[in-house]
């Protein structure tokens, strides 16, 4: 059954569209209010976008979207937050900040999202179909929105957060390290990590957009 097909003849269930609805408001809300308007540049948060358009059109390329977008980053998130539950520690450091009551609790608990969107992105590509052309748009969209993420912010002079670690005397926030272009997380030193752009264009398809690609087509070719 091709993807087209299978979004013709599934609908996924009005409380679950309407629920997350209702939560995309808050949560956008409280993002927007924290972090400053560039937090829907990441890639993450992108995808809750194209879950929005998702539930109110139930067409399955924008949960494909979605899916290519963070699906691979944030089954890796979940399993970090699971070993962080079990032994307060977080193996990638991507979670810490969900047990730093230093942090607004409520928007620790809104970004619990990257546990339960897994599951929501695994479901909603199961009844609706998986659309292949996703893997090539969203690799056009990280092309040219990788560039904006590298030269637009600095992590080691931009900051948003007081309580952030300080870097050469400054405030170091990895919420302006937007996708990472600029090493991983909170590293003491950003910029010694930093990426060249080349590795990013391709080091994003090649690591995150093609094995997820690969899982669900071979999940949609199982079904058919």
């Amino acid at each position: 059954m091709s993807a087209v097909a299978a979004s013709a003849e599934a609908r996924l269930p009005h409380w679950l569209r309407v629920g997350y609805m209702l939560w995309f408001v808050p949560w956008s809300i409280a993002y927007f209010r924290y972090f400053g308007w560039q937090f829907c540049l990441w890639f993450c948060c992108l995808a809750n976008l194209y879950v929005l358009i998702g539930c109110i059109t139930q067409r399955a390329l924008w949960f494909s979207l979605a899916s290519i977008a963070a699906l691979g980053v944030q089954l890796i998130y979940s399993a970090d937050f699971v070993a962080l539950c079990i032994t307060g520690l977080s193996p990638t450091g991507a979670t810490g900040y969900l047990l730093d009551a230093t942090r607004p609790l409520g928007l620790r608990v809104l970004s619990l999202f990257h546990v339960w969107m897994p599951l929501l992105l695994l479901y909603a590509t199961r009844r609706l179909g998986y659309d292949a052309r996703a893997f090539w748009i969203q690799t056009l969209v990280a092309a040219w929105l990788l560039p904006i993420c590298y030269f637009a912010f600095d992590p080691s002079v931009d900051t948003n957060d007081a309580l952030i670690p300080y870097v050469r005397g400054l405030p170091f926030d990895r919420d302006f390290n937007i996708n990472w272009v600029h090493g991983f997380h909170d590293s003491p030193e950003p910029t010694a990590g930093s990426r060249r752009l080349w590795q990013l264009w391709f080091g994003y398809p090649i690591a995150v957009h093609l094995p997820t690609h690969l899982l669900l087509s071979w999940r949609r070719a199982k079904r058919t």
